[in-house]
């Protein structure tokens, strides 16, 4: 009796976890991948420069607290990388990047991108957020409109730092 109980418990698990993978990968269709800005987190200084060139510029950001500042390097082709712990931690691209990340490029209107995307994880304020897959950490993307809700920045980051 008890076997049988735990052989229906088990099935029931199973089905359940089952049902949850297969909700997640078709929400997860539309979601951006971002590879071309998510291969960058986690590069050290020595790698970012062999593989991005060296920057044009590098200044410091100042957070809210003192451990919030970062060291940025800035690139010619109006993307920036953010340092933390010597690690690439964030990415960004200005309004006046010309490259396209998952079929979004800047100036592009917010109804589109969501079209494109899917819905963010955020509802709670203008600039959506969605959650980056298939990494060992948690990314993110961030996403920021002016006042005519064209796009004119772009942030993918680590979550957890």
């Amino acid at each position: 009796m008890k076997k049988i109980a735990f052989v229906t418990i088990f099935l029931i698990i199973l089905t359940v976890f089952s049902a949850v993978s297969v909700s997640a990968h078709e929400n997860s269709e539309n979601l951006p991948v971002a590879e071309e800005f998510t291969v960058m987190l986690g590069m050290t200084p020595d790698t970012a420069i062999n593989i991005l060139g060296v920057p044009e510029s590098i200044f410091s950001f100042r957070g809210e607290k003192p451990e919030e500042d970062n060291v940025v390097f800035y690139y010619k082709n109006n993307t920036y990388i953010f340092w933390f712990n010597d690690r690439v931690w964030q990415v960004r691209a200005d309004k006046r990047w010309e490259g396209s990340l998952d079929g979004v490029s800047m100036g592009m209107k917010k109804q589109n991108v969501l079209s494109l995307w899917g819905k963010p994880i955020n509802n709670f304020d203008p600039q959506p957020t969605w959650v980056i897959a298939g990494r060992s950490f948690p990314v993110r993307i961030r996403l920021y409109f002016d006042s005519e809700d064209s796009l004119v920045d772009l942030y993918v980051y680590r979550s957890d730092w």
